[in-house]
């Protein structure tokens, strides 16, 4: 791994770092699926996909508990229709409103213990 990417991958293991910079967790699923393309959505930029850059991004993403726990019990209802298969959420190729509303519910159910 060059030093540029183990710079990336340590950066990204730092979950207080990423908390207090406030990264909303469709930032972090944003910025894997464009990452681990190899091409960004504008332009002609491509790059070698580093597998440990893939891994930081992913584990970023659970960690991210940006709120406090209500304690309260929680229904979380998805919307599973065929309607919210089409369509981008933050003009994320891929990041579809179904893959989206469900990295939400995953960061909801990880913060409420009811």
């Amino acid at each position: 791994m060059s030093a540029s990417a183990a710079l990336v991958v340590e950066r990204l293991a730092d979950a207080d770092a990423i908390a207090k910079a406030r990264i909303h967790p469709i930032g972090v699923l944003a910025a894997l699926l464009t990452y681990g393309q190899g091409h960004g959505m504008r332009g002609s930029g491509e790059w070698t996909v580093n597998p440990q850059v893939v891994d930081a991004l992913d584990a970023a993403f659970y960690p991210l508990r940006q709120r406090q726990a209500d304690r309260k019990a929680t229904m979380l209802a998805l919307d599973v229709s065929g309607s919210m298969g089409s369509g981008t959420v933050a003009g994320t190729p891929g990041l579809t409103p179904r893959v989206a509303s469900a990295a939400m519910a995953l960061v909801t159910a990880a913060v409420e213990p009811r």
